[in-house]
């Protein structure tokens, strides 16, 4: 798969070479499709505009690409290996704005763009997506990340985000609802009408960007019940509810109480 990431990002350099003007994103599909025949989405180009190719890429005010007369620092990190010497180094928790805050502090990127903590989200979230449980990038919450292989090192019922404490939340916020999103879902089996009192299995069918929103979801809200000191009475009780909405085909996720 990253020899495909690869090879992708040097024909869409191809493209905009030979262009004699400035291409949308969608442009650029269609000329990758019909010329090398490479299956191919536009998000999938538009993950490597915002990321890998951003400090070769530059974007009008049309939204069409064209490359930079910007050369490359030869000292200079991909977007992809300065999250990797951000997030390796430690075992701590850490924002997207504060990845970029240290990614600028040791100085991996000059050209860190007008929207650099977007780029590091699309960077982190391809990578998830396309690489799996290969990825070494972990998502522990809502724009939360950290470094596969050290999160074992952490300790993440007292998460940091930039090298301080999350505070603990207090009896007042865990006494409310914490909602933390969910996705749609396509069908129940057995359909709504045809459950029983004695139905044993409920089987929800989830499309796989719905299931990633999911995820996301899930792990959003037990880092927040996590931030629950687990000594105390509302830590000790603290549970997951998943509610499913059938009339309207949602899946909610919330706080809850054993």
């Amino acid at each position: 798969m990253a020899e495909d990431k690869i090879k992708l990002s040097e024909i869409i350099l191809s493209v905009l070479k030979v262009s004699s003007t400035p291409l949308k994103a969608k442009e650029i599909v269609a000329s990758i499709v019909n010329r090398h025949n490479y299956p191919i989405t536009t998000t999938d180009v538009n993950s490597l505009l915002y990321g890998e190719l951003a400090n070769s890429v530059s974007k009008d005010s049309e939204h069409r690409w064209s490359l930079t007369n910007k050369p490359l620092m030869s000292n200079e990190m991909t977007w992809r290996k300065a999250i990797e010497k951000v997030l390796s180094d430690t075992s701590e928790v850490f924002r997207s704005k504060d990845i970029v805050k240290i990614i600028s502090q040791e100085h991996l990127r000059s050209n860190l763009r007008a929207t650099p903590e977007r780029t590091v989200d699309s960077v982190i979230s391809t990578a998830i997506k396309k690489e799996g449980i290969k990825c070494p990038f972990q998502r522990v919450g809502k724009g939360l990340y950290i470094w596969k292989e050290n999160r074992g090192k952490a300790d993440i019922t007292q998460p940091l985000l930039f090298g301080k404490p999350v505070k603990n939340i207090s009896a007042k916020e865990t006494s409310e609802k914490i909602t933390s999103g969910g996705c749609s879902f396509l069908r129940t089996s057995p359909d709504k009408s045809a459950l029983v009192s004695n139905t044993k299995v409920l089987n929800v069918i989830i499309p796989f960007d719905e299931a990633l929103k999911l995820d996301l979801s899930l792990q959003d809200c037990l880092l927040k019940l996590n931030s629950i000191k687990m000594s105390t009475k509302k830590g000790k009780t603290a549970a997951v509810n998943i509610s499913i909405h059938f009339h309207d085909k949602r899946i909610q996720i919330l706080n809850a109480k054993q």
